[in-house]
């Protein structure tokens, strides 16, 4: 800005009677420049903290929360039974985390086929090579071509690899909060202020619980069968590791009393009770 200046003034492009003007807006490139120094100085006293780790996460985790609430079970209809014994299990192809799932391409394909597709792995879950990853029912006798046509699809669309991600996980984001909080708690930083409102937040994310089995609607894809989020699984992701190496702090112990208390106070019943189980088994153990 100042070599634009002084370069149109020596040019002559700004006269005196303009000076007025290029003062004015000087002054407002100086208050600018000023308010941009604060703050990014603001910015690098959180730069790396754990509560400014542990906000980022919250934003991601309640994020993916909702837009798996939105539509439960990745659109397919909720497996909550057994799997049928008749058709043929699609193996999986190398070890790994289940990353991402494609439901459109595999409802497409069942639909041309006539056939339902089971999801056996779920995504978050680290599934080994040739561990069972997917059935597929109502083929009948199908050729060798179909089925490897299958299992191809199903290759393609349930994405594994190294580690989790946080997209369509929001498992992954709760595990990765209850992490913040143990590192807080760990000796070498002993931190239950962190710790606490980890807490807190993995409270906020788990409020906006509802469940997947309870839609009105006809799911998006009727050919696919996935399994349904578990309360009692998502509180144990959230506060099992806390609950454990908090065990001798207080403040801790009470903070978990609390927020389990208010889940018990939400309008499902499967979150209820399974905030009710995990704070008497936390106040056991402290």
């Amino acid at each position: 800005y100042a070599l634009t200046a002084i370069v149109l003034r020596e040019v002559s492009y700004i006269g005196d009677e303009k000076a007025l003007v290029m003062f004015v807006v000087t002054v407002f490139m100086l208050a600018l420049i000023v308010w941009s120094l604060i703050r990014w100085m603001q910015h690098l006293q959180s730069l790396g903290s754990l509560i400014s780790s542990a906000r980022q996460v919250e934003d991601k985790t309640a994020l993916q929360f909702r837009q798996r609430l939105d539509t439960p079970c990745l659109g397919a209809v909720p497996l909550t039974g057994d799997v049928p014994e008749d058709g043929f299990v699609v193996a999986t192809p190398e070890t790994g985390y289940i990353q991402m799932i494609h439901p459109e391409p595999l409802q497409k394909l069942a639909e041309e086929l006539k056939c339902d597709i089971y999801l056996l792995a779920e995504i978050g879950d680290f599934a080994f090579l040739r561990s069972p990853l997917a059935k597929v029912c109502g083929l009948g006798d199908a050729d060798e071509e179909t089925r490897e046509r299958l299992s191809e699809a199903l290759h393609l669309n349930i994405i594994i690899g190294d580690e989790r991600t946080y997209d369509q996980d929001p498992r992954f984001g709760l595990m990765t909060m209850a992490q913040i909080g143990l590192k807080a708690l760990s000796p070498g930083i002993n931190d239950p202020g962190t710790a606490i409102d980890v807490i807190n937040r993995c409270g906020r994310i788990l409020s906006a619980y509802r469940d997947e089995t309870e839609g009105d609607g006809e799911a998006l894809h009727p050919r696919l069968h996935a399994r349904p989020l578990d309360a009692e699984v998502l509180i144990g992701d959230a506060f099992d590791s806390v609950a454990r190496d908090g065990a001798a702090v207080r403040e801790v112990q009470e903070r978990l009393q609390k927020v389990l208390g208010g889940l018990m106070r939400h309008p499902d019943p499967e979150l209820c009770a399974a905030a009710k189980a995990r704070a008497d088994e936390y106040l056991e153990r402290a």
